[in-house]
């Protein structure tokens, strides 16, 4: 990734998020991942228990109680250069007598920083640095230098940049509709959310993934999913299951629905079994199970008050699963030579 690629379109989202499906006594904040590489991630997340800056190396943890001095480096006339936002270079030029211990390195860096960057020693001797900056609009990078090496901070892509953090969005009851901006998305990104209790940490399961792209409003979405077990009731993770789009024409606030080729049609179950999709309301679909004959045609449901279905449910379909159509669908694992 180039930096002028980081710097990508701002996107904003609508995550629908009925007090039906999160209830205060179990979940109270709203978490929101991104990935770039397609629906199936990897995903990062985007938001954070607080507000925070971005910080190298990633996955660094905070600052210990006890400030700690670590090991002693040669250092002196060297300098360190870190990239803000990608467009403000900070230069470190280290001074005084070799060696040098590294806390003592890490407090030059903070106070040549003009209050932007803060430096620390971890317990097991590592640096970190951080902006000052909160929020996932801010950009920290590492370039290449002498100090850098010395320090063992990274300075080649991808671990030479991070991202901050938005903390997570507080769940409201009675409030069925969440926004939130990503400043540096990019229109073939994706996204989920998920649901968490700050007190616990326990986590709902993700939503289906979420195109940037996405123009539809989301009262004219649905999730459609399938939780798939075994004849021993044990979850099936890694089913492939498949949709295949019917084309009649369909309008949807003024804009025809045509069946969506590529990833976005087949996915995977996780762990538990599960897998969802976002689906336009009143299309009809054909969903697939891979290794088995199951397979039918839905009609997605049009009412407003539906907020997710089961896509085997026998009321979203002439077809029940004892007696199901079959459909010419390609339901084998290709690969390219």
């Amino acid at each position: 990734m180039s930096a002028a690629s980081i710097l990508g379109q701002v996107v904003t989202l609508q995550f629908s998020a009925p007090e039906s499906e999160w209830s205060p006594s179990r979940f109270d904040r709203l978490e929101v991942w991104r990935s770039m590489s397609g629906p199936n991630g990897p995903y990062e997340e985007l938001t954070s228990a607080v507000w925070s800056g971005p910080r190298l190396p990633q996955g660094a943890g905070d600052p210990p109680a006890v400030p700690v001095m670590g090991r002693y480096e040669t250092i002196v006339g060297k300098t360190l250069e870190v990239l803000l936002d990608e467009r403000d270079r900070i230069t470190t030029t280290f001074t005084g007598t070799d060696p040098i211990q590294r806390g003592t390195i890490a407090a030059q860096i903070t106070s040549q920083s003009a209050g932007r960057l803060r430096s620390y020693v971890l317990s097991d001797g590592s640096m970190v640095v951080e902006s000052l900056e909160p929020g996932v609009q801010a950009i920290l990078r590492i370039l290449p230098s002498e100090g850098a090496g010395i320090l063992g901070l990274p300075s080649t892509e991808p671990e030479s940049f991070t991202f901050g953090h938005d903390a997570r969005l507080v769940l409201v009851p009675g409030q069925d509709s969440y926004a939130f901006t990503d400043p540096h998305g990019s229109e073939s990104a994706f996204y989920k959310a998920r649901y968490r209790n700050a007190e616990t940490d326990e986590v709902s399961d993700f939503s289906a993934p979420i195109p940037a792209q996405t123009v539809v409003s989301l009262t004219d979405l649905v999730v459609g999913f399938l939780d798939l077990v075994d004849t021993s009731g044990r979850p099936l993770p890694n089913r492939e299951v498949r949709l295949e789009g019917a084309f009649n024409g369909q309008l949807v606030e003024g804009r025809t629905v045509v069946p969506s080729p590529g990833p976005q049609t087949s996915r995977l179950t996780d762990k538990n079994g599960h897998v969802e999709f976002l689906l336009v309301r009143g299309i009809k679909v054909t969903v697939g199970v891979s290794g088995t004959n199951l397979a039918r045609t839905v009609t997605v449901p049009t009412d407003p008050s539906v907020k997710s279905f089961n896509l085997f449910d026998p009321a979203m379909g002439k077809d029940d699963l004892f007696s199901v159509a079959v459909p010419d669908v390609d339901f084998a694992f290709r690969s390219t030579l």
